[in-house]
């Protein structure tokens, strides 16, 4: 019988252990796109943490991590007057997951994140809203959002870009 109860004693406390961790990112991908011109790139190398009891997420974005399918756009994307990536080389996030559900349960749940967004040394207040996909295998995260380029000093990739708005897609894998 004590076999038993410690048996499930340590059971209970594991579990308990797994969803109080904070967990690493496994695999990822950050991606924008520009509606007007049609570019596009992708970063495969941010590193982010969740803790779902805690209810925080944090992401750290490399700005050279951003691979474009031209060279030349993604020289100029890390140039001096748009992303100046020697002087800002990370864009960050961290926040906590706003939701009134137990996290510590599967299945799939649509959240808000609140936070601060940090790009070019410019800090604000942002919110975004997203899914978390919870199984026994690992967490996944997804949401799509905005962000205004002039919010945070982006200037144009060309001289006559317009486009104000850079769409943003993230998914995420936690394991």
């Amino acid at each position: 019988m004590k076999k038993i109860l410690l048996i499930l004693l340590v059971a209970i406390t594991s579990s308990f252990t797994l969803s109080a961790q904070t967990i690493q990112l496994s695999e990822g991908s950050i991606r924008f796109i520009s509606d007007k011109k049609g570019f596009s790139a992708e970063n495969t190398t941010f590193e982010s943490k969740v803790n779902l009891q805690e209810k925080t997420i944090s992401f750290s974005v490399p700005i050279t991590g951003f691979i474009f399918k031209k060279q030349k756009m993604q020289d100029h994307f890390n140039n001096k007057g748009v992303m100046d990536a020697k002087q800002f080389p990370q864009a960050t996030f961290n926040g906590k997951i706003i939701t009134d559900k137990n996290l510590s349960d599967n299945g799939t749940y649509n959240v808000k994140v609140a936070g601060k967004i940090k790009i070019k040394d410019i800090e604000k207040d942002y919110e975004a809203e997203g899914s978390i996909k919870i199984t026994t295998e690992g967490i996944a995260i997804k949401s799509e959002f905005v962000i205004i380029r002039e919010d945070f000093n982006i200037k144009g990739f060309y001289a006559s870009m317009t486009d104000d708005i850079i769409k943003i897609y993230l998914v995420a894998v936690y394991k």
